[in-house]
């Protein structure tokens, strides 16, 4: 799911279930071209060392709008689109599972699949009736058509915001050469991370599933490479703040009494942003019990690294 929704509750058997194929949908996070979830989430996923994603509310709400989807698709292409009624293996990775959304006419192997899209996200979406998707799109899709043996995949997109709905219809050839390509990628993934438990290269997105990681209160042996290697980033990053931080104060400096300025290209605005927040301390001062019943406790990981002062 998503960051920032409201998570839905899933059961033991579903989360075991999860663990033990890898998706259509996960392939694109294998080969680093997902845009929510890294390899290495998905490694503490299928090992079992995070409990598996929640169901979020915008995935729900794509439940729901699936059938509108499928029919805008029908009606686009001329032809009825049937709903997926069941789970597609690949034809030689046993790890490997496709859950298409739809299919021209049957559903059956062979038959041209639907896969509908609700986002409010368009960049990666090109002119209708072409190939031009998100690349995570597109590997899904490849997957899906390798596991059902179809050779052709539309994606039905219904993009919406600001209250205004955007409906369009995609078609994506199967390419064998990309299919072969991930099939390697998924099988060593499987073969060498997940049964051999052996984590992938994390990266900065692995750090939501590092802070859920169950740990123990104890010293371990650590390369000091890596450390020190942090230590310097942290320095780094510490000067480039300072430095962005002087750069904007000369910025406004220059700004005199105004509040905008256009120059070589850039437009600057220096503008009063409205907000309403919560007056928390207010809240407990006047309405103690409702604050009480409303506060929960929540907890994070807090990574802190100094140095040891050495004793006199």
């Amino acid at each position: 799911n998503r960051r920032g929704e409201e998570p839905m509750t899933i059961t033991p058997k579903q989360e075991a279930d999860r663990r033990g194929w890898i998706g259509a949908s996960d392939v694109s996070a294998i080969v680093g071209e997902n845009p929510y979830k890294d390899a290495f989430t998905l490694w503490c996923e299928k090992t079992g060392k995070v409990p598996a994603p929640e169901v979020g509310e915008a995935a729900e709400w794509g439940n729901i709008l699936e059938p509108v989807i499928l029919s805008c698709a029908s009606k686009a292409l001329g032809q009825p689109v049937v709903k997926s009624t069941g789970t597609f293996r690949h034809p030689f990775l046993d790890c490997v599972k496709a859950n298409p959304d739809g299919f021209v006419v049957k559903c059956e192997r062979g038959s041209p699949l639907v896969e509908g899209k609700s986002t409010s996200i368009a960049e990666g979406w090109g002119e209708e009736g072409t190939d031009e998707v998100p690349s995570h799109v597109r590997i899904q899709v490849t997957m899906q058509m390798r596991c059902t043996d179809s050779v052709f995949a539309h994606v039905a997109r219904l993009y919406h915001r600001m209250g205004h709905p955007d409906f369009r219809l995609y078609s994506v050839a199967f390419s064998k050469p990309l299919a072969d390509a991930l099939d390697e990628k998924v099988g060593e993934f499987w073969d060498y991370h997940v049964q051999r438990d052996i984590p992938p290269d994390v990266t900065a997105m692995s750090l939501s599933a590092l802070g859920k990681i169950g740990r123990e209160s104890k010293l371990v042996p650590v390369d000091p490479d890596i450390v020190a290697a942090f230590v310097e980033a942290r320095r780094r990053a510490k000067e480039a703040e300072e430095a962005a931080d002087d750069a904007k104060a000369r910025l406004i400096v220059a700004l005199q009494d105004g509040d905008a300025a256009e120059v070589l290209g850039w437009r600057v605005k220096y503008t009063t942003v409205r907000q309403e927040r919560l007056n928390a301390d207010e809240l407990r001062t006047r309405y103690p019990q409702i604050a009480a019943e409303c506060t929960k406790e929540s907890g994070y990981r807090k990574l802190d690294v100094r140095a040891i002062k050495e004793k006199k």
